[in-house]
């Protein structure tokens, strides 16, 4: 293996670590509380959202990280994909709904992708559209995990 093959690796790791369908349940199972279940949630899209829109958009990076901007698929091929364009006719409401979602078919990564692609939207409504679908999504995902876990919590009360 290479360094380099090594380092995508530890990448789509920790992409796995900071989904929520992972990070908002150890969270809470963690006895965190439902506030900063949210907020660490949150953040750890923010900080995604600013990763991915900077290589992207072909931020200045290093020799040795070029990599990187191969983690994405190339415009062209985004743009044949029928997923991205159902998303991206809805505009500002697909992005809004990709970054509310948890999964791997939509989330900030997602969002980012469209908001990319998407030329002939405003980049700053796009990214505050984007910030906005994050946080409602991370509230409705905290909400529905922790009401799923009182659940399972009241099935094993009755069983056991």
């Amino acid at each position: 293996m290479t360094g380099i093959t090594i380092i995508v690796q530890i990448l789509n790791i920790i992409k796995i670590f900071f989904n929520h369908l992972v990070n908002i349940p150890v969270n809470l199972l963690a006895g965190v509380g439902k506030l900063y279940a949210v907020l660490i949630a949150f953040c750890l899209d923010m900080l995604q959202a600013t990763i991915y829109t900077k290589i992207l958009e072909g931020a200045k990076i290093s020799e040795k990280l070029k990599f990187l901007t191969k983690i994405f698929p190339d415009e062209k091929i985004i743009e044949q994909k029928p997923f991205f364009n159902k998303f991206r006719k809805l505009q500002y409401l697909g992005i809004f709904v990709l970054a509310s979602l948890p999964v791997y078919t939509g989330g900030i990564c997602a969002a980012s992708v469209l908001r990319y692609v998407s030329k002939n939207l405003n980049r700053k409504k796009s990214f505050i559209v984007m910030i906005l679908g994050s946080l409602i999504g991370c509230i409705i995902w905290v909400l529905g995990i922790n009401y799923l876990f009182i659940f399972i919590n009241y099935i094993f009360k009755i069983l056991l």
